[in-house]
């Protein structure tokens, strides 16, 4: 599946797309040649888990994941609920191109003065311009942050939930835009095609 991320970036001088892998390098699903233990829930973030799967206790949890996924090799230590892999479990990527099908999506916030390479010219604007409409999945932060909007209850596809549910996930994930756009106005945007 082809989605729409903007990475924010400080500076558009030399070596945008240096810059832009450095910031998206750790999201690779490839990252790992080797299996590893990867935590796949943070300790700190059990109770938020918890919550979301209406669930009582950790191992409920890791005993519920265990089940999902039978084939992997999923355990819990005091540092959260992990698994022993060489996918990289933060990862959110297999391959990108900057612009790719998505090039135009910032075109109309580009300012004039913005003088950029022709060859990014169209994929690349101010944050400052950006409207909390603009369609993206993801928006990944200057501070290495991947910010999804899974994480605000949008689904993949529309038909995976009711229109009420959509309605109040569209606007939770529009509000974080808005804070994050404010929050990074001074900086560039930078429209990615991400597969996964």
């Amino acid at each position: 599946m082809h989605s729409p991320v903007v990475v924010i970036l400080k500076s558009i001088g030399q070596g945008i797309e240096e810059q832009i892998e450095s910031i998206l390098n750790p999201f690779d699903f490839n990252l790992y040649e080797e299996p590893i233990k990867q935590y796949l829930i943070a300790k700190d973030e059990i109770k938020q888990a918890l919550k979301f799967r209406r669930l009582d206790s950790s191992l409920e949890l890791l005993k519920l994941m265990q089940e999902e996924e039978p084939d992997d090799d999923i355990g819990m230590d005091e540092g959260g609920i992990w698994e022993y892999t060489e996918h990289n479990c933060k990862g959110e990527w297999d391959y990108w191109l900057v612009g790719g099908r998505f090039e135009d999506l910032l075109s109309p916030y580009k300012s004039k003065n913005l003088i950029l390479p022709s060859d990014i010219e169209s994929c690349v604007c101010e944050v400052k311009n950006i409207s909390s409409d603009v369609r993206c999945a993801a928006i990944v932060t200057p501070d290495g942050k991947w910010h999804d909007s899974n994480e605000f209850g949008v689904p993949n596809y529309p038909n995976q939930t009711s229109e009420e549910q959509l309605e109040i996930s569209m606007r939770a994930w529009s509000e974080f835009k808005n804070v994050c756009f404010k929050k990074y106005e001074n900086d560039y945007a930078v429209i990615i095609d991400c597969h996964s």
